[in-house]
């Protein structure tokens, strides 16, 4: 079996992240940036000391293949954050317009 790039699967849904009804077209690019530079922050800054510290709490020094349980922590975090935004969606659709 062989195994597909992430690059692959993850490119298209990074250009919808910002849904354009909550931004005005000329702030579009300002808060792109924003949001790129927030959430890469956030992966670089808290996501390797997570798996690193889970990697050190199941041994994998001692047990290289318990590495593979640490990192099903980032799919589960991706699902996690997609049922997030798919329940705010849902929210946001139901306020009533000005």
């Amino acid at each position: 079996m062989e195994s597909i790039p992430l690059g692959r699967v993850s490119a298209p849904f990074i250009g919808g992240m910002i849904p354009p009804c909550l931004i005005t077209l000329p702030s579009r690019p300002c808060t792109s940036g924003i949001y790129f530079f927030t959430v890469n922050i956030f992966a670089y800054g808290i996501g390797a000391p997570v798996i690193g510290k889970l990697n050190d709490w199941l041994g994998v020094a001692a047990n290289p293949m318990q590495m593979r349980y640490a990192l099903l922590l980032c799919p589960l975090a991706c699902l996690l954050a997609a049922m997030m935004l798919w329940m705010g969606s849902r929210k946001l659709g139901a306020e009533p317009t000005k």
